[in-house]
């Protein structure tokens, strides 16, 4: 008896649509359908996209190339203390006047270079540029050839809060590494930014560029 009680529950559920799972399914909310972008849309995605990856590319050059400038200048000074040290040491112990005066000289020079300058400090902090961009451009990466807008958004918005905090810049050196990044991806740089040779030379060292970029 139990058992035809519980069938008869059954049927009556099943009558007036109580525990049916296809009326439970017809109420749920239909699928968001993916909206599709137009051909225009996604060539101007793609430009940004190209767009925050030579900039990045630029800025990780640009840091690099100054965090081996500075690392440079550094070690040198250091070359310099030492051996000026041993040179002034040596002089004194052997006798020989003059010698030891040039050396002290040339310690001092190299210490308060360094210590004015902050070659170490200032390689160290473009180190560390260079590797917060490295870190930016990985995530323009992984988001494929196509990224999408929302990336491509965050991206920059982070390039900017790091670029903040970047010293003032040393243009003619952008413009080196401009030219480099363009060439790298198969671009032609832009022939009216090319620089005299005392310029490129000059580039780790100075600020601001001359009035005329052409030779």
């Amino acid at each position: 008896m139990p058992a035809k009680q519980d069938h008869d529950n059954r049927d009556a559920a099943a009558s007036s649509g109580w525990g049916c799972d296809q009326h439970d399914a017809d109420r749920s909310p239909a699928p968001t359908p993916t909206p599709t972008l137009s051909t225009e849309q996604r060539e101007v995605g793609r430009a940004k996209a190209w767009d925050a990856g030579f900039r990045l590319g630029v800025s990780r050059r640009y840091n690099a190339r100054l965090a081996a400038h500075y690392a440079g200048l550094a070690n040198l000074a250091t070359v310099t203390s030492l051996v000026g040290g041993s040179m002034a040491f040596a002089n004194a112990v052997g006798g020989v006047s003059g010698a030891p005066i040039a050396a002290s000289l040339a310690v001092a020079l190299a210490s308060a270079f360094s210590l004015v300058f902050r070659w170490a400090d200032k390689a160290r902090s473009h180190t560390d540029l260079y590797r917060q961009y490295t870190r930016l451009q990985e995530r323009l990466v992984r988001a494929g050839d196509q990224p999408e807008p929302s990336i491509v958004h965050e991206v920059l918005a982070d390039f900017l809060l790091v670029e903040e905090s970047e010293p003032a810049p040393k243009a003619a050196l952008i413009v080196l590494c401009q030219a480099e990044e363009a060439r790298s991806l198969g671009a032609q740089p832009d022939p009216r930014l090319n620089l005299r040779w005392w310029q490129r030379w000059a580039a780790p060292f100075i600020t601001l560029p001359p009035k005329g970029w052409e030779k």
